[in-house]
């Protein structure tokens, strides 16, 4: 039972002895370009994944309806969307969700990929003018 008190007494004592690490701040050149491109992509892509699938989950609802009603040759309002349905509406199938799903993916790689060509353009207008 000494041993452990006196190790542990020990690991307490060599640790409050040793000096904090302070973090440096990320220097402009730590990380290559191509890398801060994908950082931001990726952080777009995931920021605007909810919206992007909340738009893909109301676009196909609209889509599903008017091709139900069309086919039905009236307004067939057991396939309304979201809110306007009736609570027995028809359950999307699996395969329907992820069709939804990659739509919504899709939606938001899209953003990020226009994210970054706008930035690209931004920056070539800024080196353009410094000239």
């Amino acid at each position: 039972m000494k041993r452990i008190l006196g190790l542990f007494l020990l690991f307490i004592l060599t640790a409050a002895v040793t000096p904090a690490a302070e973090p440096e701040p990320y220097t402009r050149d730590e990380f290559p370009e191509w890398a801060l491109n994908v950082r931001r992509g990726e952080i777009i892509a995931f920021g605007a994944l909810p919206v992007a699938l909340l738009v893909s989950n109301l676009l196909y609802d609209l889509g599903r309806f008017v091709v139900k009603s069309v086919e039905a040759r009236r307004l067939d309002s057991q396939y309304a969307p979201w809110f306007f349905g009736p609570p027995s509406k028809p359950p999307l199938s699996p395969d329907e969700k992820k069709v939804v799903f990659s739509i919504g993916v899709s939606l938001s790689v899209g953003v990020a990929v226009a994210d970054y060509l706008l930035g690209r353009r931004e920056t070539a207008g800024a080196d353009g003018r410094d000239k």
